[in-house]
């Protein structure tokens, strides 16, 4: 006892309910997998606890106690203990090992033993602490050790940041620490299947408890009597004949503190802890903040026991390294530290030199406090932060200020491209050209010569070959293709091999322009530059110059406004890098800049950056010194000591927005793109596929869409209606349910943030937006159960309501009331305000360079998200109509394109026979999985394969079927294993595209586009993880976004060629829509069938659906 003594007086010792833990975050975290493909939410969340309490309430020792999965004591004194617990998750179990794996290797002891349970290990531990003087902090969100708590024990909520002690229990409660376990006897606790006392809740058992002390003196029938009246009342009767079921509660609830377990006090420092030795497990597990967590708790303690290394080590925040640009001030150790960047740090552009200045009058001065400035070109380098990560640099850390650059030719202001999420309105686009590369003087343009012998793209028709190997174009389906192309009139077989040729001269063209460096880069420019491109008219709509852009989708139509035209060929570095990189940032030229540092390492780029850098340094010189020599006047000094917070300096610009710099920045990145797209094969996505797409694009954008102002005024006054209606609702729902609990014991008051009550009088003040108030409502009031949790409290989410929905009418109401509202406020409200003024059409951006898939996406409004079978979606729809008298909307939706590219992918006979029969698909699944006739197919049956061909084919779970069709998990097991025996060629295609996908790190689509894929586990373990799910929908949906991309270049050519005056307006996912004169209805009808069934060449027939109609 005395070593135990001698270990923990005095000091504070954390017990960590470590179950208690593994579930909450388990439950609260997204699902997270490691570079094994496993998940481990868990594993990371955990340690992310562990690891706050360590950094932030600094324990002195510390222990994490298990449950063990074994019978304990109270199990045998009532056998339906705990009885109602669900099992752990199939996705948890597999975590627990891994946990206890991270635990031995730091070191940090477990506590366990069988027969008893953690919290029992917690009461033990605590006792112990207790009684030798130290103080014992129990993390756990068990309401069961709340009976521990006293002046030496109190419990740390990691949730609140709080300490539960006796002073909070109180406050909470209502009860000391010594009446809890007579407390819970009474109330009963549910998640232990504890049953307490019918109808005897917390209020009834806090009074009982204030006025008899305990539960022996409650139960004594003259105090029940004194307390119910003579009167026999259901409580009272409850009580009366239920003194054995209290005691058997109360010995459940009751903790034991007297545990036969050994503990290592010693095991417990955590100067003993091993931070290092993690290190390879989180790299593994790819948990990127909790390597530099753990190597900076590591460093501290060498730093503890080796004190002298960085005398300037930043002690109140942990050593915790701050690297944020280009200055790293150490103490002494300048010329080592130098020496070590220069031997590790592999950049192409840095040449390790170092300038090495005292910090306030650059003279090097022995024992003082040196900085050390790097080169510019290494601010923001990966390298150099992993580095000093590694090294453990103190956090004085800044870059060389810079002044903001006042009468420099500055260009890009700060609107996104059409790549990212905002859309420049029309006046901006007339007098901003952001989006083009650098400006170019007009006599360096030049005209690029061709060459002869440049690979070809291949003809649209030619039989392809996948990269998975899964699948040859079929003998009959090459045949079926041969007739098409034997019908197909001269004329237009003419034309289609003018477009092919066309495209072979483009990609011709911008091979030898990248390849001799003759391209003519285009400007991004403000109104100097715009001169460039009036005196350049000629050479921006040659067929011979080679037009280098960024965003040249957006530039086309700047320069349409200006009576100008973009022709011939073209490279949007925009779009060659959303290609290469589909999961990187594309929509500023310094994104570009940082994924792409070979380009910005060429020698003229960086001489343009160190001269730019300097001049910017100058000019702040220059700003310093005259306001330095300026005298204040009394109305300046009013001016500036009255300056609100709202009146911020402005950001100051990064290099790559100044013209100086995009010149050769820009040229030298197009020459290593065009180069890397070819390496990549990628070459055909881009000329044949989305720069050709960008100029569709442009067109659909410059007419945009009409939009009946007085219709949308009529539907938001309907919509204003019928929110009110479900307000009404929603509110007498909360007033009946207060009036059916008040019978009982009074409501509740209901407490806003702002300490609001909500009863009867009042309760039509409660926030139907508002989550904390719902809380209370649903969780309270309604007394529905708790689902999920957030941070905040009970989950309000949609996912919950549906839940809820079958517990209670509310729910329901309110998913009715959101869904109305967000509609109002999205669009019914926001599209009058952006309506054209000049044309009174909407001009919605469609953004190119988004979705890893390939998609396209629409923003600023978002047309795209607008519901089509909700009656809501169909009215606000209603108001997008024609312009013209007589004009009608046709629109083509591909029917179940993801369905035919995934029978055409896994070849299985029965999905593309009941394709090429035109069968119900979903009817043809539900007949084969339920072993009936075609004709015997219910609607429920039909739903359920439905949910199924969509669901599973992306990795949806046996829990999300079972949840989305409101059946047992186990059923929904068995349906998703039926569905794969009936259809074995769709799991093998999933598990080649995963194998391939693990062996080469990427997938590609029909079309050749290609996504990076890590993660993918060797072997495929039910659900799919977020990687596996990538690579299979990245195929299919990938696939399906190449086609109707596909399918708009073949309609967009098509309208041009006969010179309809039908136009594409809009597409949405795998449909467009088109804007046609009477005349033209039925020839565009056909003209759709034709060009978008043809699109490509699949195993199965391409189907599409085409209407007509006055209203979208």
């Amino acid at each position: 006892m005395n070593g135990m003594e001698s270990t923990v007086k005095g000091k504070r010792v954390f017990v960590v309910d470590a179950y208690g833990l593994v579930y909450q975050v388990f439950h609260a975290l997204p699902p997270m997998f490691g570079k094994d493909g496993e998940m481990v939410n868990a594993v990371f969340g955990f340690v992310r606890d562990i690891f706050l309490i360590l950094e932030h309430q600094r324990p002195d020792l510390l222990f994490c106690a298990f449950d063990l999965h074994a019978p304990t004591f109270r199990s045998t004194l009532y056998t339906e203990y705990k009885a109602t617990r669900e099992k752990m998750p199939d996705e948890l179990i597999g975590q627990i090992p891994r946990i206890r794996e991270i635990l031995e290797t730091l070191r940090i002891p477990v506590l366990a033993l069988e027969g008893f349970e953690a919290d029992d290990i917690l009461a033990t531990a605590a006792e112990r602490v207790s009684q030798d003087g130290g103080t014992c902090i129990l993390v756990t969100s068990d309401k069961d050790s709340r009976q521990l708590i006293s002046d030496s024990v109190s419990i740390f909520s990691l949730r609140r940041n709080l300490y539960l002690d006796r002073e909070f229990l109180l406050q909470d409660w209502g009860i000391a620490p010594e009446q809890v376990v007579d407390y819970q006897a009474l109330v009963g606790d549910s998640s232990d299947n504890v049953p307490g006392i019918a109808l005897i809740g917390p209020k009834v058992a806090k009074e009982l408890l204030l006025r008899f002390g305990n539960l022996d003196e409650i139960l004594k029938p003259e105090n029940l009597d004194a307390f119910f009246g003579p009167k026999m009342t259901k409580r009272k009767e409850n009580l009366l004949n239920g003194v054995e079921t209290a005691m058997l509660c109360r010995d459940l609830v009751r903790l034991e503190r007297n545990v036969p377990i050994e503990i290592d006090w010693e095991s417990g420092k955590v100067e003993n802890f091993d931070f290092r030795g993690v290190l390879p497990i989180f790299e593994q597990y790819a948990f990127k903040s909790m390597i530099l967590k753990a190597a900076t708790f590591a460093k501290n303690a060498e730093l503890r026991s080796q004190p002298g290394i960085f005398d300037a080590l930043d002690t109140e925040n942990g050593g915790e390294c701050r690297v944020s640009s280009g200055r790293v001030r150490a103490n002494g150790t300048s010329e080592v530290f130098a020496e070590a960047i220069r031997d590790r740090v592999e950049l192409p552009f840095f040449d390790g030199r170092f300038e090495i200045r005292n910090s306030e009058n650059g003279k090097t001065a022995s024992g003082e406090t040196e900085t050390l400035i790097l080169p510019p070109a290494l601010w923001n380098a990966e390298a150099f932060k992993r580095l000093t990560r590694e090294m453990f640099v103190p956090k004085s850390v800044c870059a060389p200020k810079t002044a903001p650059f006042g009468n420099a030719s500055r260009i890009g202001k700060s609107q996104k491209t059409s790549s990212g999420t905002a859309n420049r309105s029309e006046q901006t686009v007339q007098s901003d050209l952001f989006g083009l590369f650098e400006a170019a003087d007009a006599e360096k343009l030049n005209v690029c010569r061709k060459t002869e012998d440049v690979p070809a793209l291949p003809d649209e028709n030619e039989k392809q070959t996948d990269l998975f190997g899964l699948f040859e174009a079929a003998e009959s389906e090459a045949e079926r293709t041969a007739e098409n192309e034997a019908e197909r009139t001269a004329e237009n077989e003419a034309e289609r091999t003018a477009e092919n040729e066309a495209k072979r001269t483009v990609k011709s063209a911008v091979e030898s322009a990248a390849e001799n460096e003759t391209a003519s880069v285009l400007p991004m420019a403000e109104d100097p530059l715009l001169r460039i491109l009036l005196e350049n008219r000629e050479k921006l709509a040659s067929d011979s110059v080679v037009k280098v852009g960024f965003d040249l989708k957006n530039l086309r139509n700047a320069l349409r406004r200006l009576g100008l035209e973009l022709h011939g060929p073209q490279f949007d570095v925009m779009l060659a890098a959303y290609i290469f990189r589909p999961d990187g940032k594309h929509d500023s030229l310094s994104a570009l800049a940082e994924a792409f540092p070979e380009a910005a390492a060429d020698p003229e780029v960086q001489a343009a950056q160190t001269a730019l850098l300097k001049e910017i340094h100058s000019q702040k010189e220059a700003a310093s010194e005259s306001e330095s020599a300026s005298e204040e006047t009394p109305e300046s000094k009013k001016k500036k000591g009255t300056r609100t917070k709202k009146e911020k300096t402005p950001a100051e610009p990064h290099f790559t927005e100044f013209e100086s710099f995009q010149r050769p920045f820009l040229r030298s990145l197009f020459q290593h793109l065009a180069q890397k797209l070819t390496d990549a094969r990628l070459d055909r996505v881009c000329f044949g596929l989305e720069f050709p797409l960008a100029e569709v694009l442009a067109e659909m954008e410059f007419w945009g869409i009409f939009v009946q102002k007085e219709r949308l005024a009529e539907i938001s006054e309907r919509f204003r209606v019928r929110i009110g209606e479900c307000s009404e609702e929603l509110y007498a729902l909360v007033e009946n349910a207060m009036r059916e609990k008040a019978e009982e014991e009074r409501a509740p008051d209901l407490k806003t943030k702002e300490e609001t009550s909500f009863t009867l009088e009042n309760v039509r003040s409660l926030n139907l937006n508002s989550p904390r108030q719902l809380q209370k409502i649903l969780f309270e009031t309604l007394e529905l159960p708790i689902l999920h949790k957030t941070k905040t409290g009970p989950s309000t989410d949609a996912q919950t309501l549906e839940e809820l929905a079958a517990l209670h009418p509310f729910p329901a109401r309110l998913l009715e009331y959101r869904q109305m509202v967000k509609l109002q406020n999205t669009y019914v409200e926001a599209l009058p305000r952006l309506i054209s003024p000049a044309d009174g059409r909407i001009h919605t951006s469609f953004n190119q360079a988004v979705t890893a898939t390939g998609r396209l996406s629409s923003s600023e409004p978002n047309l795209q998200n607008i519901p089509v079978r909700t009656e809501e979606g169909k009215l606000i729809r209603s108001a997008f109509v024609p312009e013209h008298d007589g004009w009608s909307f046709v629109s083509a939706d591909y029917s179940q394109i993801e369905l035919r590219v995934l029978a055409h992918y896994c070849g299985d006979e029965n999905l593309c026979e009941a394709f090429r029969n035109d069968q119900d698909i979903h009817a043809r699944v539900a007949s084969q999985i339920h072993g009936v006739p075609l004709e015997e197919v219910t609607s429920s049956m039909r739903r359920a394969a439905k949910t199924v061909n969509f669901g599973v084919i992306y990795g949806q779970s046996s829990f999300g079927l079972a949840a989305q069709l409101k059946i047992p998990q186990d059923e929904a097991r068995t349906f998703i294993q039926t569905y794969f025996m009936q259809f074995p060629a769709i799991e093998s295609f999933l598990d080649t595209v995963l194998e391939f996908a693990r062996e080469n790190e990427y997938v590609s689509t029909l079309f050749g586009r290609r996504r990076p894929i890590l993660g993918v586990r060797s072997v495929r373990k039910g659900q799919l993880n977020p990687a596996e799910r990538m690579a299979v929908n990245t195929v299919i949906q990938g696939s399906a976004a190449d086609l109707i991309k596909l399918a708009m270049l073949r309609v967009y050519a098509r309208l041009k060629r006969e010179a309809l005056r039908s136009r594409l307006l809009l597409q949405i996912h795998d449909e467009l829509l088109l804007e046609t004169p009477p005349e033209e209805v039925e020839t565009v009808q056909e003209l759709l069938r034709e060009e978008m069934t043809n699109a490509w060449s699949l195993n199965v027939p391409l189907k599409v659906d085409v209407d007509v109609g006055k209203e979208w």
